[in-house]
């Protein structure tokens, strides 16, 4: 795993962010929602429940990934900003 690969997964990771961040995904989620309730009526229960969770665990955990890396790259933006900032403190304090 080198440098171009993680460089890559936090570009990937930027787009995903920014694309589901949109209201047009809230407004397809919230779609997607409203045509499985019907669903429910004409399928079996169990069958109904089945295609739904094939569909959103692996997406869960996909979301959940791209949110770590997001917060994980924020968080260390922040200390290396708070690193630097205490730098230049140092330094006209010396002075």
């Amino acid at each position: 795993m080198g440098s171009q690969s993680t460089h890559g997964f936090n570009r990937l990771s930027n787009k995903a962010s920014s694309w589901l961040a949109h209201p047009l995904f809230f407004g397809f989620v919230v779609l997607a929602l409203v045509a499985w309730v019907p669903t429910l009526w004409l399928m079996e229960t169990g069958a109904s429940d089945l295609v739904v969770d094939s569909i959103t665990n692996p997406l869960q955990l996909l979301l959940l990934v791209l949110l770590h890396n997001n917060q994980h790259r924020v968080s260390k933006a922040s200390d290396d900003r708070a690193d630097q900032t205490g730098l230049l403190n140092d330094s006209v304090t010396a002075v």
